[in-house]
């Protein structure tokens, strides 16, 4: 679960901490307030790529935005405990194991430079963006405003068909109400497309192995020419290894002869010759400290290293001797090299190779002229393991297909009833497979040959897609008796908004509501779940504006739906929506404010009265009518209820992965707290006039909560964080605002010496 949020210098905002709770929490605000920015946050630390670059999300006059978020350590039985354990195992394996959960939570940091660059932390220490986007995934599904357009793309709704027949037979292993007979049985969906995945890729391979054998077949012979010259030439000059450098060195002693006998000789003469050479010096002095060596260790030792020294003199003047008798000015020997070096750089030019690798470069011509000639037989024996991998294809794509096929009718059955719930009881979702190409074609082009080759080529490429061989695509049938059409032609915003809303609760296993019965017959889907609604995942859903396309009047259904969804887990969602806010377990207002000639963006929690007047607001426009609060005061009336119902539900059920006890406790102290503030003006409506909001409560009071002035967490200017909350930011401008973090249970494993023993995933970026 998402625990806490905190931003500095990212877009509008200056600096904003958000602390969120178990259940469904609203954002709500003005528009162009900054609602989105939480979301677009959250995206990036999900890995996303910036919109337009990285600079131009880092607020106005600061170097950098720092994005930071706290998780709660999912718990060992929750899926996703392993999956993050298996992220720590690949990317930070100092803390593989349980290490990485030992403080009860889950901090990930990345920062936005302004000239352009990104970087990631997690738990403090240094990760890609792109290892940093993988771990916020597990613990994190962002639905932004695109993600709930994509809804008519076939490529989305092949994989959301994928995951909700998957769900149900998940629900039928683990004894979950199902219609009776429905189980399709067999493995999973998902099992059957990695096989799939898995032999297409072996496929592609070898087929691109192939394809470029074929064009080398289609050149053979101009390229058989060459090499028969190019050989004829090479093998004519025969180089040697190493030997242009060979030939550069010897061209400049002959080139320098003289000289070099001239000075070297001089160095012979003056070491060995003349009346009074180097070497007779130091055997001189090697005489005199030898007679005194065994006088004292010191002179012993002086000794060795004058003997040793006269014979290294002795070696190198024989060295220049015998090097000197071999050097000579010889202008017939110079020009010899001088031709042999110029016909081996022409050589090497023609090639684009340095000198010295012409020799292997003589070995590979030959190796690839006997490939050549070999050419028919190698590619009769990549059309053979082409075809053994084919055929795998096939066989991976035939039990993909049939576990699709077995399945068809488990997307309708369990999202049908959602749709009833959501407004669309006369409306029908129904699933077709649509097929990429025939199998012949794909065959024959894969392995055939003649004038068709190609076009086979193309048409077997295209039938056996990353996906399968066929695409699901939803078709959508608004009114009885109307023939079904794909959605994305014909769904109106609304429809695709709720169609969307209804695929994510059946793929997460939450229900809700009544359904309603609709005039005339109808279809039994026979798939009236229960309410034990937790996913066998837990993990918080984000939705941006997903009622944008919904009216006042189904607003309360879609309330229920996310409710739902966040029924045992988390569910984050802006929205303009009244009866969406008043149904939430947490509302924070988002809010702009300008002072000093600056604008920033801020958010606050709201209950009582406070709440009151921010739901009234967006009933109708100033909200101080009478009308407005009393609309208002039915909107939370109606929450309140049901959401009281929805604990007592899970109460009686027993609430998934415990999740749902603790939000239901957190409720209760958030109601006795708000109950306290009496008629405390709103902190949305004072920070939008510009004064500063009141402190208020919004936590129980206990004596392990770190608060400090009415709810408001604060952490000390030296860096270090409150044990609630991510590492500080600091809070010292006047502009700041902080949405208080509702109190969680401390990890049986976290300690406070403990917390204190990594501080370097403590620090602030």
């Amino acid at each position: 679960m998402l625990h806490e949020l905190r931003v500095r210098d990212f877009a509008l905002i200056d600096r904003l901490t958000v602390g969120f709770g178990p259940g469904l929490n609203a954002i709500t605000g003005e528009t162009g307030s900054g609602k989105s920015l939480i979301v677009t946050a959250l995206e990036l630390l999900g890995g996303a790529r910036p919109r337009g670059g990285v600079g131009i999300w880092v607020r106005a006059g600061a170097e950098r935005a720092v994005l930071e978020a706290s998780f709660d350590v999912p718990r060992p039985t929750d899926p996703t405990h392993a999956a993050v354990s298996a992220w720590f195992e690949r990317h930070l394996p100092e803390l593989d194991g349980e290490r990485w959960s030992e403080d009860g939570e889950l901090l990930v940091v990345r920062v936005l430079d302004g000239g352009g660059r990104s970087r990631a932390r997690v738990q403090g220490l240094s990760v890609t963006v792109a290892a940093l986007g993988e771990l916020v995934r597990e613990l994190l599904e962002v639905n932004g405003q695109f993600e709930q357009r994509a809804v008519n793309e076939p490529t989305r709704q092949t994989a959301w068909f994928d995951e909700i027949a998957d769900r149900r037979a998940a629900d039928t292993a683990t004894g979950r109400t199902v219609r009776k007979g429905s189980d399709p049985g067999g493995s999973s969906i998902a099992d059957a497309l990695t096989v799939y995945v898995a032999a297409r890729e072996d496929w592609l391979g070898r087929r691109a192995e192939r394809l470029a054998l074929e064009e080398r077949a289609r050149e053979r012979d101009g390229r058989a020419t060459f090499l028969r010259i190019a050989l004829e030439e090479l093998e004519a000059l025969d180089p040697r290894g190493g030997e242009g450098s060979e030939l550069r060195r010897e061209r400049e002693l002959l080139r320098q002869s003289e000289q070099v006998v001239g000075d070297l000789g001089a160095t012979a003469g003056a070491l060995s010759e003349g009346e009074d050479p180097l070497i007779s010096q130091v055997a001189v002095v090697a005489d005199r400290v030898a007679r005194w060596a065994n006088a004292a260790d010191p002179l012993h030792q002086v000794a060795e290293s004058l003997s040793t020294g006269l014979l290294h003199l002795e070696d190198a003047a024989a060295r220049l001797v015998s090097f000197l008798g071999g050097v000579e000015s010889d202008p017939q020997r110079l020009e010899q090299v001088e031709v042999r070096l110029a016909a081996l750089e022409r050589a090497a030019r023609r090639h684009g190779l340095d000198v010295d690798r012409l020799a292997l470069h003589v070995e590979a011509l030959r190796t690839e002229a006997d490939e050549l000639d070999d050419l028919d037989g190698a590619r009769e024996r990549l059309r053979r393991d082409e075809s053994v991998a084919l055929a795998r294809v096939e066989d991976a794509a035939r039990e993909l297909t049939e576990r699709r096929r077995e399945r068809a009718g488990t997307l309708t059955e369990m999202v049908q009833p959602l749709l009833d719930r959501l407004g669309l009881a006369q409306a029908r979702l129904d699933v077709c497979f649509t097929e990429r190409g025939a199998v012949g074609g794909a065959v024959g082009g894969a392995l055939g040959g003649g004038d068709d080759a190609e076009d086979g080529e193309a048409d077997g490429a295209r039938r056996f897609g990353p996906t399968g061989v066929e695409d699901v695509t939803l078709s959508w049938s608004p009114n009885p008796g109307e023939p079904a059409r794909p959605l994305a032609h014909i769904a109106s915003g609304g429809e695709a908004a709720r169609v969307f809303l209804a695929l994510r609760c059946a793929a997460t296993g939450a229900v809700f509501g009544e359904a309603p019965r609709a005039a005339g017959p109808r279809r039994s889907t026979g798939a009236e779940p229960d309410l034990d609604t937790a996913s066998l995942r837990t993990h918080t859903l984000v939705f941006d504006e997903v009622d944008a396309a919904v009216g006042g009047r189904l607003a309360p259904k879609v309330a229920e739906c996310l409710a739902a969804l966040a029924r045992g887990g988390q569910v984050l969602t802006v929205t303009h929506q009244p009866a969406i806010a008043a149904r939430a377990d947490r509302h924070l207002a988002v809010v702009k404010r300008t002072r000093d000639g600056r604008t920033s963006a801020q958010a606050v929690v709201l209950e009582g009265s406070a709440r009151l007047s921010e739901i009234a607001a967006m009933v109708g426009g100033s909200g101080r009518s009478a009308t407005a609060r009393a609309e208002a005061e039915r909107l939370l009336a109606c929450g309140g209820v049901r959401r009281a119902r929805a604990g007592t539900e899970e109460a009686r059920g027993g609430a998934p992965h415990g999740v749902a006890s603790q939000s239901a406790a957190n409720r209760t102290a958030a109601n006795q707290t708000g109950a306290s503030t009496g008629d405390a003006s709103a902190p949305a409506e004072a920070l939008r006039s510009g004064r500063r909001p009141a402190k208020t409560a919004t936590r129980p009071a206990d004596a392990n909560a770190n608060s400090n002035g009415g709810g408001r967490s604060t952490s000390a200017q030296d860096g270090t964080r409150p044990k609630t909350g991510s590492p500080a930011l600091d809070p010292a401008s006047a502009s700041a605002s902080t949405a208080p973090v509702p109190t969680r249970a401390p990890s049986p494993r976290a300690s406070t010496a403990r917390r204190g023993s990594r501080p370097s995933s403590r620090k602030s970026a």
